[in-house]
């Protein structure tokens, strides 16, 4: 028995595969969108259940998941970039800010999957009960707890990443599209805040702020991600993958 090398090769268009990994994201977001209007809020479906899948306020539903999976291959990808640019020999500070925002979308994969924001803000909630300044600080906020002590590190952790960004990014439509799911994340953390003030003729429409703001957070990561990827491949018109292996021959 004779054992002989194998090789085949896999080509594909880094321009080409961007193009429908935002094609996909894209139509997955406006799909999981028009769910929860129709078949949750509407009530297209008449299973409770069924319901509680494509709500997309809840924890448990399939927006939830999807978000979460997409944080995660967001900082997938800003860790390949880390390690091809560590590869090159540019050991600067500069290129560890990669990892570092790598680490923050993974937060934010965990952060979904599992509400913590939410239970941080609860336990400084509970702390706050007992008086003196916590309680002092959380009185004034009128909206979620969580925001008074992580508010501030999201909007530091966001001043960072645009200025990183700013100095590391190669074209205008990458720095164009970082501005705008920067700006995302804005408007969907205003949108939160307003939904935990306790105004009685908001409640009818809180649902619909709450879809957005998923929706806006969701397109927000997919242009992370397109432009993340596109960093990667810069310049690259074609990558081949070559797999190797061995075949037995009698």
């Amino acid at each position: 028995m004779k054992t002989k090398e194998t090789s085949s090769n896999i080509t594909f268009s880094p321009k080409s595969f961007i193009r429908r990994a935002f094609i996909v994201m894209l139509s997955s977001e406006v799909f999981i969108l028009l769910s929860d209007l129709f078949l949750n809020h509407q009530r297209w479906i008449s299973s409770r259940p069924l319901r509680r899948f494509f709500n997309i306020t809840r924890e448990d539903s399939l927006a939830n998941w999807f978000s979460s999976m997409q944080s995660l291959l967001v900082a997938l990808v800003l860790l390949a970039i880390f390690i091809v640019v560590i590869n090159q020999k540019k050991t600067s500070k500069k290129s560890w800010g990669w990892l570092l925002i790598g680490f923050f979308f993974a937060f934010m994969s965990l952060d979904d999957g599992s509400k913590l924001h939410e239970r941080i803000g609860s336990y400084f909630g509970d702390l706050s009960e007992s008086g003196g300044f916590l309680m002092s600080l959380f009185d004034l906020l009128p909206s979620y707890g969580w925001q008074i002590i992580l508010g501030p590190v999201f909007i530091f952790i966001g001043l960072y990443i645009a200025w990183f960004l700013w100095r590391q990014l190669r074209t205008k439509k990458q720095i164009c599209y970082v501005a705008f799911a920067l700006i995302l994340f804005a408007v969907a953390m205003g949108l939160d805040f307003v939904e935990g003030l306790d105004i009685a003729s908001m409640d009818d429409y809180k649902h619909y702020m709450k879809a957005v703001e998923e929706f806006f957070e969701m397109f927000a990561n997919t242009l992370f991600l397109v432009t993340f990827l596109d960093y990667l491949f810069y310049q690259q018109k074609k990558i081949q993958i070559n797999l190797e292996g061995d075949r037995r021959v009698v």
